[in-house]
């Protein structure tokens, strides 16, 4: 009698766990559907559209980021490579075959600062090695795009963006290292869901 008992209360208890255990895997993908979402809105959204700043940077040619990963795309040679997606403490990496560029790299191109209506937009400091374009209201998306050099060659680019809506906020840093391989860096804190940190790390292998 009480053996009965006593496996059926295990039972019980093995079909709650299972029960748990499927209830926090679906909660995690629609978490983790839902923080995907709003990347991708909040990328759709990284435009500088409004700035009452007057800066005169007429006789400045901005970098061209948009013709510079046109071309990296173009020449992409690297057969494989390593990519690592971490998601607040949890990390996978892969070494992956098949590596879309032009995909992939779309990111970086879509910050392109080369426009002419945005001239005035931007506080510029050049260097010998380095050259940096910093947002000067609190208003535009793209805050700060820093380009370092060596020998006359892109060494580092470095694209620092911001999003601020109504149930979310994000801050993003791109880094791209020609020949090397590039990092994406996102932190948001989405209303209800609180403070979310992923990164993504590619490294060109071959």
């Amino acid at each position: 009698m009480y053996e009965i008992a006593d496996a059926l209360k295990l039972r019980y208890q093995q079909f709650f766990d299972k029960c748990k255990k499927i209830l926090k895997m679906t909660f995690n993908y629609l978490r983790f559907c839902l923080m995907v979402s709003l990347i991708i809105f909040s990328a759709c959204n990284d435009d500088n559209s409004s700035s009452n700043a007057n800066i005169d940077n007429r006789d400045i040619e901005f970098f061209d980021l948009k013709a510079f990963f046109e071309d990296e795309i173009k020449n992409f040679q690297y057969t494989s490579i390593e990519k690592t997606v971490r998601l607040n403490d949890e990390t996978e990496t892969q070494i992956l075959a098949e590596f879309d560029a032009a995909k992939e790299l779309e990111i970086f191109k879509k910050n392109n600062l080369n426009n002419p209506s945005w001239k005035d937009k931007y506080q510029v400091a050049q260097e010998p090695k380095v050259e940096t374009y910093e947002a000067a209201d609190d208003d535009l998306k793209i805050k700060k795009v820093t380009i370092e050099r060596e020998n006359n060659q892109v060494k580092k680019i470095t694209i620092m963006t911001t999003a601020n809506q109504r149930v979310f906020k994000a801050a993003k840093t791109l880094t791209y290292e020609p020949k090397v391989g590039y990092s994406i860096k996102n932190n948001q804190n989405v209303t209800l869901m609180g403070e979310t940190d992923m990164e993504v790390q590619v490294k060109f292998l071959k």
